[in-house]
């Protein structure tokens, strides 16, 4: 009981000191650019409120604001300064408006955003519109900050992303735009601990290393309808990767165009059969995740340029029903198709061992078998079989037929060798 009257007057105060604080618009009155500065503001003194701007205020000292809207007939609105802008929302659901004709909204300070509940950021749909986070800025992200996008221009990020909070990336089917987001080459977000969530939007990532697109504490969210994550810098994503579905299914995207060698956790959960797809460059040689939840549940792990020994999904602890959850380019593949070799990457079955024969005269036949394998090698040689885990299953000598009825159906090794030379080849027992 005291727990939600202690909530409700949170809200209550909140509610009342949106009421009491005070508007203004920032037209720069006094000529001076601070935004400190009351003859700077119409009604004069600094708002506490809703702030429009039509002007470029610079922010020199800390201020605290509900709301914050952009507008202008053409021309960019640019915030700047040392001081720290916070920004404690609004009733109305929305604390930042880009609602600009023909320019960009630009944040070059810090931003701490520090509302009670989750509040929407809007970029007006018009053609040049846009809400831009530049190299100089900060975002300090303590709550859900929803990012409806209604423009044709991606959100830009291009500073440092921190905090603890949820950045949702969304848009609406009435006036869509693209409502997707590009961190810029120059971007960082290696102190952020919070989530990234896109819902049917892409997330283009053109960080470089040393800089960080998602560290290891940070979570990339896929909602159940899609969303795509494009990363373009190596070894930038550290994060961890959580592909759930909810009471409807779609397919989630992650293009991988570089190596990422130290990602986090691949989560994948639910019953609506969610899809996660990744889309391999081919100049791509590592991509590691550390670990993954012990189960799928019915969900699909779909690769679209697979190669083998690229992919690692916590080391050797994926279960047969995992490896039979892979697709190749939306297409099921037979039970055992996958395998891991002992470092834990990911290869086709058939490639388990592979080297290059060097024993002569020897036939392998029927292949697929069904009773009996026929064995003709030179004489003196060994004959063995092996599983997919790499065990033994048979061992014969010399020319032989090989009893297989007993084996359970799948793809199996047979290795021939006599004096440091050897013959392999894989053959299915049905």
């Amino acid at each position: 009981m005291k727990k939600h009257l202690l909530k409700i007057t949170a809200l209550s105060i909140m509610f009342i000191s949106a009421v009491n604080a005070q508007d203004g618009t920032f037209n720069n009155g006094s000529g001076d650019g601070l935004w400190g500065t009351a003859a700077n503001w119409a009604p004069a003194g600094v708002p506490t409120g809703i702030a429009t701007l039509s002007a470029n205020p610079t922010v020199s000292a800390a201020a605290t604001v509900v709301k914050i809207i952009a507008q202008a007939p053409t021309g960019d609105r640019i915030i700047s300064g040392t001081g720290e802008l916070t920004i404690n929302g609004s009733t109305t659901g929305q604390m930042i408006q880009a609602n600009l004709t023909d320019g960009a909204l630009i944040f070059n300070n810090k931003v701490t955003i520090n509302t009670t509940s989750a509040q929407n950021i809007d970029t007006k749909f018009t053609a040049n519109n846009k809400l831009v986070f530049s190299s100089t800025s900060t975002l300090n992200l303590l709550q859900t900050a929803k990012l409806r996008n209604y423009s044709v221009n991606p959100t830009e990020f291009n500073g440092v992303l921190m905090g603890t909070g949820t950045l949702t990336v969304s848009s609406t089917t009435t006036n869509p735009g693209t409502g997707n987001v590009v961190f810029g080459s120059t971007a960082n977000n290696a102190t952020f601990a919070g989530s990234i969530l896109t819902f049917t939007q892409e997330i283009v990532s053109n960080i470089i290393s040393p800089q960080v697109f998602l560290p290891t504490d940070a979570t990339m969210l896929f909602n159940s309808t899609g969303g795509t994550l494009t990363l373009n810098g190596a070894n930038t994503m550290q994060g961890k990767i959580n592909r759930s579905a909810g009471a409807t299914a779609g397919t989630s995207i992650v293009n991988f165009n570089a190596n990422q060698t130290n990602m986090g956790l691949l989560l994948m959960s639910g019953s609506a059969s969610p899809v996660l797809k990744f889309v391999i460059n081919g100049s791509v040689s590592n991509l590691t995740f550390s670990s993954t939840s012990p189960d799928w549940g019915t969900g699909t792990l779909d690769i679209v340029g697979f190669k083998d020994d690229v992919l690692t999904i916590g080391g050797t602890s994926l279960t047969t029903d995992q490896l039979n959850a892979i697709t190749l380019n939306g297409v099921a593949q037979t039970a055992g198709y996958f395998s891991q070799r002992a470092n834990g990457f990911i290869v086709k079955t058939t490639s388990l061992g592979v080297k290059e024969n060097t024993l002569e005269g020897v036939s392998i036949y029927p292949n697929p078998a069904t009773d009996v394998l026929n064995v003709t090698a030179p004489e003196g040689s060994i004959i063995e079989i092996y599983n997919t885990l790499g065990a033994i299953v048979k061992t014969a000598k010399e020319t032989n037929l090989v009893p297989v009825s007993d084996l359970a159906s799948g793809l199996y090794l047979v290795k021939v060798s006599k004096n440091g030379q050897f013959y392999q080849d894989k053959i299915v027992k049905k």
